[in-house]
């Protein structure tokens, strides 16, 4: 009852594993599957990290920016201001 190599069906689509090496079907798997996926996770921590840095950077950019010496002359004239109205209520520091 032994058949000859030519008596044995073609391989077909479903049967690709059973020809390939170990080495071959870890490529598939790694390549074809886990490679989409890891590729996938990365881009969106990366587009993630990017949104948090973008948005810290411009937090950043609205708060400091007015330099500190401008920041100064309004204190004086506002303080400047708080003075005179005191002085007009009978306050004398």
């Amino acid at each position: 009852m032994s058949q000859s190599s030519s008596d044995l069906p073609a391989p077909t689509g479903g049967d690709f594993l059973f020809y390939q090496t170990e080495d071959e079907i870890k490529t598939l798997v790694v390549d074809d599957k886990w490679q989409a996926t890891l590729a996938a996770a990365v881009q969106g921590e990366l587009d993630r990290v990017s949104q948090t840095l973008t948005g810290r950077v411009r937090q950043l950019a609205e708060r400091y920016a007015v330099p500190l010496p401008q920041l100064a002359g309004q204190v004086a004239e506002l303080e400047t201001k708080v003075s005179r109205h005191l002085e007009r209520m009978g306050f004398k520091p």
